[in-house]
């Protein structure tokens, strides 16, 4: 029993012996672990950190670039908005252009300035010329003509400056409607302008003989009903010409030469025949409308009224300089006597006198 006691207490202390030696490799194997999950942890750590950091660079390097290309969008909208802008203008600065040239009373009011430009040049050689000859015939009758000219000319340039405004603002009110967004608002306005006829020419193709204009229409020739009306050719006309004169008038085909020809003849003919014919024709042809704007060319003489100097026409020149032709009409006298660098030193036109209210620029024709 003693025996067993003591094998009892050997194999419980071996057994304590035991469970601390488990115990301490249990503690040693999890404090092992604690400190391998540490390292894990530290290293996931510093490699977190890194990507962040590196993530953080690439975002800031992308967000340079997008700030970069979007600054170069807007340059490349900007710059394409200014030539828009600009593309705009031009079209509506050509337009204006076309509409002070295509516009009837303007042209009216040009084509009489330059008249009595040409008029007032005339009379002021005259003048000169009489006075180097000493004689004062019709001198009076001379001064009155030139200066109601040059009232009249001063008229007609407040007309010109009215109708400017006018068209101005025409203009003014179709670019009110040009807001609406439409593309190429000008271009289109510029084109249906350019397209636009004159009225002279309306009336006058309405003025063309209905049997002519069918004619024309019959071969297929509607193209040439302008020409036909500008060169005022009637059916009497048209049967007393030759192949040679329609071409002289711009009809090139042969074929089509010989065709109107034969058959103009060819009513011709039956209108003899049948004179009560060409009578009903022409009385169920309505009559062309009354116009409400007078023709292109203003009323009154073609040329000047003033006598026409012999010899050269360039023969006054500058009474200042007496080099350059003169180019500028004083108002109101009306005297041209001084080129365009003389005459912003004078204050008083050096044939008469008379104080200088305007100056009037002239161009000479080649």
């Amino acid at each position: 029993r003693m025996r067993m006691e003591q094998l009892m207490a050997i194999t419980q202390e071996e057994t304590e012996q035991l469970r601390r030696r488990e115990v301490a490799s249990a503690m040693q194997q999890m404090l092992a672990e604690t400190y391998k999950n540490k390292l894990l942890q530290t290293t996931s750590e510093c490699r977190r950190q890194d990507l962040v950091s590196q993530a953080c660079s690439s975002l800031a390097e992308m967000d340079q670039k997008f700030q970069q290309i979007l600054a170069w969008q807007q340059l490349d909208q900007n710059k394409a908005v200014s030539e828009i802008l600009q593309q705009v203008e031009m079209q509506k600065t050509a337009f204006e252009a076309l509409q002070v040239k295509k516009d009837l009373m303007h042209r009216q009011i040009r084509n009489q300035i330059k008249l009595i430009e040409t008029e007032l040049l005339q009379l002021t050689q005259l003048e000169v010329k009489r006075q180097e000859l000493d004689t004062e015939t019709l001198q009076e009758a001379v001064t009155e003509q030139r200066r109601a000219l040059g009232c009249l000319l001063q008229q007609l340039l407040k007309e010109k400056k009215q109708r400017e405004e006018e068209l101005q603002q025409i203009l003014l009110e179709m670019e009110a409607k040009s807001e609406t967004k439409q593309e190429n608002y000008w271009l289109i306005q510029y084109q249906r302008l350019l397209n636009q006829k004159p009225l002279s020419l309306k009336l006058q193709e309405k003025g063309l003989e209905q049997q002519l204009v069918a004619l024309l229409l019959e071969l297929s020739a509607e193209q040439y009903v302008p020409i036909f009306a500008h060169h005022r050719i009637s059916l009497d006309t048209l049967g007393t010409m030759s192949a040679s004169d329609l071409e002289k008038l711009g009809v090139t085909e042969a074929g089509l030469q010989r065709a109107i020809l034969r058959r103009a003849r060819e009513i011709l003919a039956v209108a003899t025949t049948i004179p009560e014919l060409r009578r009903a024709e022409e009385s169920e042809a309505p009559a062309g409308p009354e116009p409400s704007a007078p023709l292109e060319e203003p009323p009154g003489p073609a040329a000047p009224t003033a006598p026409a100097l012999p010899g050269d026409e360039r023969q006054s020149e500058c009474v200042v300089c007496l080099e350059q032709e003169p180019q500028m009409i004083f108002l109101p006298c009306g005297h041209v006597c001084c080129c365009q660098g003389c005459c912003e030193r004078l204050s008083s036109c050096p044939l008469c006198r008379q104080d200088i209210a305007q100056r009037v620029r002239i161009f000479h024709s080649a």
